[in-house]
């Protein structure tokens, strides 16, 4: 067994609207959403596809500015599109730059804290600002949901933090515990050999 401390970002939705989140938005929050609707930026439900087709690309792209592979297998956004067919407790939205899409969030919902688990957008449309109105829209569908906070899932560089914390987040420590019974260096070996495939 295996345990180590991180942190991650919550915004507090209790007592929460959406005008009073908007409000406690950081400036350059604000400013990215003056942006984004400035350029056209439109969010809505994920359609059918733009899942399995944009979740695997935001995903390469975050882990490979960051100069690592994706853990994340090839077909991630198929998988994930699968399994939230039907569900009332996952939501994924869309984020739309001039009648492209440009990202896709997936939020979790079956615990009194929402999760905005994974997604982002693609670089290629980062000048119009699509991020910001992509996770204010998670916390909107949390707040219509009733969720007393969102988890933004993680605080990876000084980059991703000062945008969740932009958000609303506030910085919160928590500890991972992993228990497997096979050793470490094993479970490394196994990783390794598991991304060297999936380079091919």
């Amino acid at each position: 067994m295996e345990w180590s401390r991180d942190r991650t970002f919550v915004v507090d939705l209790v007592h929460a609207s959406l005008e009073g989140v908007v409000a406690g938005l950081h400036r350059n929050a604000k400013r990215s959403l003056r942006a984004a609707a400035s350029n056209g930026v439109e969010v809505r439900p994920a359609r059918p596809g733009e899942t399995a087709a944009l979740l695997p690309r935001v995903l390469s792209e975050s882990y490979t500015v960051r100069g690592v592979p994706s853990p994340y297998p090839a077909d991630i956004g198929e998988r994930v599109e699968r399994w939230a067919a039907g569900r009332d407790d996952v939501y994924i939205g869309a984020a739309v730059v001039e009648g492209e899409t440009s990202g896709v969030i997936v939020a979790l919902g079956s615990h009194p804290v929402a999760s905005a688990w994974a997604g982002g957008t693609l670089r290629q449309h980062r000048a119009a600002n699509p991020s910001t109105s992509l996770y204010l829209d998670v916390l909107r569908w949390s707040l219509e949901r009733g969720h007393t906070a969102v988890d933004l899932v993680g605080r990876v560089d000084d980059g991703i933090a000062r945008f969740k914390t932009g958000m609303g987040g506030v910085e919160t420590p928590y500890t991972s515990i992993a228990s497997s019974p096979l050793p470490r260096a094993v479970r490394d070996t196994g990783v390794k050999l598991w991304r060297t495939m999936q380079r091919g």
